[in-house]
């Protein structure tokens, strides 16, 4: 059951990335995001408080790049 739950995420998250603009494709290494967004799932199958740890800091991480980019 998790292998289908892990199974059925990651093909959401490649449909999704599919449908992303160009241009996000452009300014982002999807490479990075994917390897990030899986290594996350894996976690959360194996420890969700852990997960969602690594969610909440990532999340504060993406507000601060994207404030610090805009002030530069």
């Amino acid at each position: 059951m998790g292998q289908r739950v892990l199974a059925t995420l990651r093909s959401q998250l490649f449909r999704h990335l599919q449908a992303l603009s160009l241009s996000y494709h452009d300014r982002n290494i999807i490479g990075d995001l994917v390897v990030l967004v899986g290594a996350i799932i894996v976690r959360f199958s194996m420890n969700p408080g852990l997960a969602l740890l690594a969610f909440g800091i990532l999340s504060l991480m993406a507000l601060a790049t994207f404030f610090f980019a805009r002030q530069a």
